[in-house]
């Protein structure tokens, strides 16, 4: 199953280019119209997931990045790590 969002208007028949599945226009409009779609709740668990997944990651690298830097006197800087 997938979902598709668009910011702006589209005809359904471009819809279907993006989608894997051989369906039919009508089939997809039956879908799309059928339950009721909450784009803050889609895009809640979207990143729920994404944050799950990338925690570990980001965890990692600050590790490599609190390794690699020099001892100095003082407090240490803050680790950044910029993901996209």
């Amino acid at each position: 199953m997938g979902l598709i969002e668009c910011e702006e208007r589209r005809p359904m028949t471009e819809m279907l280019r993006v989608v894997s599945e051989r369906i039919s226009l009508s089939g997809l409009s039956r879908f799309l119209s059928k339950w009721p779609w909450s784009t803050a709740n889609v895009a809640q668990t979207w990143q729920q997931r994404f944050r799950r997944r990338m925690e570990p990651l980001v965890h990692t690298e600050h590790q490599r990045l609190r390794a690699k830097r020099s001892k100095n006197r003082g407090r240490p800087k803050a680790t950044v790590v910029t993901g996209y």
